[in-house]
């Protein structure tokens, strides 16, 4: 299982409540003076159970409350091209948080909502950090036909299994340049890296002892496989800024919010909603954060939790 850490945490301004206060009772079914209109959905380990697939019980409790008038957003750190199947499957057209709310673009007609860059200066600042520590950064670019750019220097390190294999996967989008820094005349969406963690927490305790302020790090491990990654994105951007974003282009209060994750990138977005539901699969600290906790998502939590706060 991954376990995603966010460096800092991300913090929301939330008019009439401290963000860190779920506007519900713990210990009975909750009081709402509103009723929810917008669903934020986290994908891996919420949506979807361990083999990637939604289950049923999921598929008709979004559309079902879609029917009835209610909103759903996924949102996920993934990147596009690998959330639109998800609500292709889902058979929805609705907006997608991606890259841990950088990018925020409607599933199927590909509008764009909401798109916040790292700036280039401080992406400039990021790649030599990343080459010092003797692993290879990779430059996100979301580009306005919906597709993905990722563009790649020379490998600091021959011997990375996992880069390899990357880039074997994402062939069609991988663009190799001779120097990465000279190549980015445009802001990234997001920088990422990985490897093994002796190399990786060291850059990130550097980055974050040099840069704190400037960016925002998403750190996911991989104990089981001996990986860590690092995605970096501009200092504003988080699952709680993009969904602060669309309740306020649809006039919402942020108690007709209802969220639900599983990981610590979701913490953010489950403290700003007014209703925040933690998978049963979710790490133990966030399982006793508070939140109401569901089932897991091998069996249908989400699911569950749709049907208790929506109906």
């Amino acid at each position: 299982m991954a376990t995603i850490r966010v460096h800092p945490p991300a913090e929301v301004a939330c008019a009439g409540q401290d963000a860190a206060s779920p506007a519900w009772n713990t210990q009975g079914e909750g009081l709402r003076q509103l009723a929810i209109q917008l669903i934020a959905v986290d994908i891996d380990g919420t949506l979807v159970d361990s083999q990637s697939h939604i289950p049923n019980a999921n598929k008709v409790a979004l559309r079902r409350a879609m029917d009835a008038g209610v909103e759903v957003v996924l949102v996920t750190g993934r990147r596009f091209e690998t959330a639109a199947p998800v609500a292709t499957e889902l058979g929805l057209d609705l907006p997608i948080v991606v890259h841990n709310g950088a990018l925020i673009r409607h599933a199927i007609t590909g509008n764009v909502e909401y798109h916040q860059p790292l700036p280039l200066h401080v992406a400039a600042a990021v790649l030599p950090r990343i080459l010092a520590h003797q692993l290879d950064p990779i430059a996100h670019y979301a580009l306005e036909d919906a597709s993905m750019r990722m563009w790649l220097g020379p490998y600091a390190d021959p011997h990375n299994a996992w880069l390899r294999r990357y880039v074997e996967r994402n062939a069609h989008c991988v663009y190799r340049v001779p120097d990465l820094l000279a190549a980015m005349v445009a802001p990234p969406t997001q920088l990422m890296c990985g490897g093994v963690p002796e190399r990786v927490h060291p850059l990130r305790d550097a980055l974050l002892e040099q840069l704190r302020g400037r960016m925002r790090l998403l750190e996911t491990s991989y104990p089981e496989l001996g990986l860590t990654f690092l995605d970096i994105i501009h200092p504003e951007c988080s699952k709680a800024h993009a969904i602060q974003r669309l309740a306020a282009a649809r006039g919402l209060m942020r108690e007709q919010i209802l969220a639900i994750g599983d990981n610590f990138n979701d913490l953010p977005m489950l403290e700003y909603a007014g209703t925040a539901v933690v998978m049963g699969n979710a790490p133990p600290e966030l399982r006793k954060a508070g939140f109401h906790v569901t089932d897991t998502n091998e069996r249908a939590g989400l699911a569950k939790a749709v049907e208790r706060f929506v109906g």
